[in-house]
């Protein structure tokens, strides 16, 4: 008890000595929070994240992306928020976008629609990231972020793609914000060359100038011209194609590596999507498999188009009609091998349109050949992964004549309901 008075009365003496005055800490209210958030979500194909070099202005760097043979989710949010004045009132009329994050997550070109993908698993590899725009001129700056949960691509057109998400995005330093949640299946747009995700200006196509805001500016790269004022747009211009064109994994422009070696690779490992022996135009043709369940008849034409039949019965007795998938295909090249994408548009059965029973639009398939074999391995029937082995064969267009029913040895119908895409498929035999 005396111990206890005799601390109270040396506290108050130190209070009240010299002026000295402990006062408790105090919160003051800075007004209702006026933070609004808009997200937005992208799919760059045949890309890759890379990371860029822009110091001096920022170590950290920031990302970017180059054409590859993955493909890029980046989801955006922007963050707007009013000014206030000194009594934290808002100010009228200052409301306006101060922040953008980008959370970028790499998806490998091998995964098929409706296989799920955790975050975890590919942040041990590399390939998600996180950057920070206070759109102040200085450009997005990488930060880290925890990324938790999974997505999953449940179909992709090459307009849109349908994506499940189930997200938790953590900010930390040294740009902190707030936590972000994205669950549900979102229609994300396609962007070829993206929209909030951009293109990357390699460091040796360019060179930081003084303290300007945004980082980096074209250098001149032309070696012929030594010119300090020659055209630094042109000379940008000309490399960018230049690496369009090396990486280039449209499927329309997709060549064969005259460089390669037996098992298709080339001792070059930075260009993946040349090292293959075999590209779309080996696989424009008629091809056919009988397997003890089904006959498989595929229809490849030059300008993309497809025709998948299906055929089951005894060959005798059994009337069953072809199961008809109509649309378009697209080569595709990932790290470790080659596919096939078919993006299908019509699924008919007994002169019906069954598209809605279809699981996967579209589907894919593994591309390999033994020999003149066409081998495809993928998912055409139900969910069982099958692997078939084609023949070039010579069967007649699947758009004027239907194969025979029951896998009969007579002449099929003719088609009554043909693929509105190409009126008449043209003779690839």
């Amino acid at each position: 008890m005396i111990r206890t008075t005799a601390l109270t009365l040396m506290a108050t003496v130190l209070m009240t000595a010299a002026g000295c005055y402990v006062i408790p800490p105090s919160y003051k209210d800075t007004g209702v929070s006026t933070d609004q958030y808009k997200e937005e979500f992208e799919l760059v194909p045949d890309a890759e994240m890379v990371t860029e070099d822009i110091s001096p202005i920022w170590d950290l760097g920031r990302h970017a992306f180059q054409r590859g043979t993955d493909r890029i989710l980046v989801l955006a949010r922007t963050t707007s928020y009013s000014e206030k004045d000194e009594d934290y009132k808002v100010i009228p009329g200052t409301l306006r976008e101060r922040r953008r994050e980008r959370a970028w997550i790499q998806i490998p070109g091998d995964v098929q629609p409706g296989e799920a993908l955790k975050l975890e698993d590919l942040e041990k590899q590399f390939l998600t990231g996180f950057d920070v725009n206070n759109l102040n001129g200085d450009g997005p700056l990488n930060s880290t972020a925890l990324m938790k949960g999974y997505i999953v691509i449940n179909s992709m057109t090459e307009t849109e793609a349908k994506i499940t998400m189930h997200i938790e995005i953590r900010p930390n330093r040294p740009f902190l914000g707030k936590d972000w949640v994205i669950k549900g299946e979102h229609t994300v747009k396609v962007y070829p060359n993206g929209h909030y995700a951009t293109y990357t200006v390699k460091r040796k196509d360019a060179v930081v100038v003084g303290d300007r805001k945004g980082g980096v500016v074209p250098e001149n790269t032309d070696t012929n011209n030594t010119s300090s004022n020659a055209d630094t747009n042109t000379n940008t211009s000309q490399a960018n194609a230049n690496d369009n064109t090396s990486n280039n994994t449209d499927a329309g422009n997709n060549t064969t590596n005259n460089n390669t070696t037996d098992n298709g690779t080339t001792g070059d490992t930075t260009n993946v999507a040349t090292k293959k022996t075999f590209g779309p135009e080996d696989m424009v043709g008629r091809w056919f498999v009988r397997t003890p369940e089904f006959d498989y008849r595929l229809q490849l034409e030059k300008d993309g188009m497809f025709i998948l039949a299906t055929v089951r019965g005894d060959g005798v007795t059994d009337d069953y009609a072809p199961g008809m998938r109509y649309g378009y295909y697209t080569f595709k090249n990932s790290r470790t091998a080659s596919w096939i994408v078919f993006d299908i548009k019509e699924f008919r059965f007994d002169k019906k349109d069954h598209l809605e029973h279809l699981e996967e639009n579209p589907t894919m398939a593994k591309v390999e050949f033994d020999g003149k074999t066409l081998v495809l391995t993928g998912k055409f029937i139900g969910k069982k992964t099958q692997r078939i082995a084609l023949e070039k064969t010579g069967f007649q267009d699947m758009n004027i004549v239907l194969p025979s029913r029951g896998r009969r040895n007579v002449p099929g119908e003719r088609n009554p309901m043909p693929f509105k895409g190409k009126l008449q498929a043209s003779d690839t035999n």
